[in-house]
């Protein structure tokens, strides 16, 4: 038996050794973490709005002054219904944000780095309440807070969605010994992102498999919580699901191997890289599998704890073998919560090595000198980071760096276009919305904007063919029907056009645009 009267396995025990003060030696993880975070984001953090936060923040009109909260806490996200993307707790935040700064960038992301920076002090207090050493636990947190793979949560303000996730998710795991608490920190981060969902399959990876503990209630509590937010959705009229089939066997190695490549070579993919399942990709996942298994039988706690962050990678990243295929677009953003299996793994595997040193006497003062020096050794990865924030300055440097990188690559062609056309208008865009739908025929919102945009400089005939070609790849989308119906009545087409306008009026009610188009047409 063991010390405290339970059965002993035989294995070596990860004991919590974490009293909760700060002491002397917890001073250069804090010196590294300050000054890494202010490097990599702070000195980049001005700017102008980029992607969808011209839509999604500073055009919204439920974050404006003089808007109030409740509509943020009952509505979809953005500004028109119908995103069925319910994520009220990021969306509150903003909404305070923007009562004390006003709709500004700079605070904003300022206050993302701030969040960013708690959920690295929150994973570093999940590791030592966990038993690991101060080693392990601040190589984790500085390889979290500064890995490149934080940069487009931070950088971008709609990345607060998964920041907060991250934020729940963790304070979950803190709260574990306290089934209620644990429960409503899931629901908090499910209401902070959709794929916080898995937040329930992660509880009990650490509760039964790091902590080898049985707490029926805090799962119960957690899977409970997660089903009461499906049920305020649909309460709320909003879709879960959306009718999208289950991602693959293939999908989900192809979407694993992609992140997981970025967070083992400390890099970061292009912001905008289309989505391409690779077969080959199931061989490396059945290896990584394999390698979780052997590691989780293995006799010291260390090396368990290490296949306990690979697991954890491989749940975090499950949501998006259904996400990544359908959008055909991968995101930065979604490695963001595998980013803490991967620090947890790697903080786990730097104590590995240190002790072994330290265990072996003619490596013994190397074991230590990696001990000491393995935080400051985290500043590198600081400067990494600096340079892909350093390309959020505007949509023209963050989506041209990625053209550059794959000038055939049509979603990188499509956000360049767009970036071209908030800056100069259709002309300069519309050569890249061309080229995009030339490469990948289907790719119904580049034909959109090659529609609109011909529309836009009064090539109403050259127009109705892409408009035809969208409308046949979104047949019901408002904003498709609407498009061919004004390139029709705009080159003498009158009454096909009204007919397509009319559909328009009927699948959206609610757009002013399409009901003023067609009183025009009428007349």
């Amino acid at each position: 038996m063991a010390a405290d009267g339970t059965a002993s396995s035989g294995r070596e025990a990860l004991v919590p050794t974490y009293d909760g003060r700060v002491r002397r030696d917890d001073i250069p993880f804090a010196a590294v973490a300050v000054v890494g975070l202010t490097l990599a984001f702070v000195i980049h953090a001005r700017g102008e709005w980029v992607w969808d936060d011209v839509e999604l923040v500073q055009q919204n009109p439920r974050l404006a002054p003089g808007s109030g909260l409740w509509p943020l806490l009952t509505h979809d996200l953005g500004n028109v219904q119908g995103t069925h993307i319910y994520r009220p707790v990021p969306l509150a935040l903003q909404w305070i944000e923007t009562r004390i700064f006003g709709v500004s960038l700079l605070p904003m992301r300022c206050v993302n780095v701030l969040v960013h920076a708690v959920n690295g002090v929150l994973l570093l207090l999940v590791m030592r309440r966990e038993g690991a050493t101060k080693l392990a636990a601040q190589v984790g947190a500085l390889v979290f807070l500064l890995h490149p793979a934080s940069t487009e949560p931070v950088m971008w303000i709609s990345g607060l969605h998964d920041l907060l996730g991250v934020t729940m998710t963790l304070a979950a795991c803190l709260a574990s010994r306290r089934a209620w608490l644990a429960g409503v920190f899931t629901a908090l981060a499910v209401l902070s992102k959709e794929a916080y969902a898995v937040v329930p399959l992660l509880l009990a990876l650490l509760v039964l498999g790091l902590r080898r503990a049985r707490d029926v209630r805090v799962l119960g509590a957690s899977f409970a919580a997660v089903l009461l937010v499906f049920v305020l959705r649909w309460r709320l009229g909003m879709a879960s699901g959306g009718g999208r089939t289950a991602g693959g066997v293939v999908d989900y190695a192809t979407v694993f191997l992609h992140y997981a490549l970025g967070l083992f070579t400390f890099t970061n993919a292009r912001s905008t890289e289309t989505y391409e399942p690779v077969a080959a990709s199931v061989v490396a996942l059945v290896v990584v599998v394999a390698a979780a298994a052997v590691l989780v039988r293995s006799k010291n706690a260390r090396l368990r704890a290490l296949s306990f962050g690979m697991v954890w990678i491989a749940i975090a990243l499950a949501p998006y073998a259904i996400a990544v295929p359908v959008a055909r677009m991968y995101g930065n953003r979604y490695a963001y919560l595998a980013l803490v299996g991967f620090a947890l793994a790697v903080g786990y595997a730097v104590d590995a090595l240190a002790s072994w040193l330290r265990s072996r006497e003619p490596t013994a003062r190397v074991g230590g000198v990696v001990e000491r020096a393995a935080p400051v050794l985290a500043l590198p990865l600081a400067i990494a980071t600096a340079a892909d924030a350093s390309l959020w300055k505007s949509g023209m440097t963050l989506f041209g760096a990625d053209f550059d990188r794959a000038p055939n690559d049509p979603r990188a062609l499509y956000h360049f276009g767009h970036a071209n056309y908030r800056v100069a208008g259709c002309k300069a865009a519309l050569p890249f919305y061309q080229r995009a739908v030339e490469i990948e025929p289907t790719y119904q919102r580049a034909w959109h904007n090659v529609a609109g945009c011909l529309i836009n400089e009064h090539a109403f005939a050259e127009a109705v063919e892409p408009a035809r070609t969208e409308l046949g790849l979104a047949p019901d989308d408002p904003r498709a029907e609407y498009n061919l119906g004004l390139a029709l009545v705009s080159s003498g087409q009158r009454d096909e056009g009204i007919a397509h306008l009319e559909r328009s009026v009927a699948l959206d009610p609610s757009w002013p645009t399409a009901a003023e188009t067609l009183r025009n047409a009428r007349k």
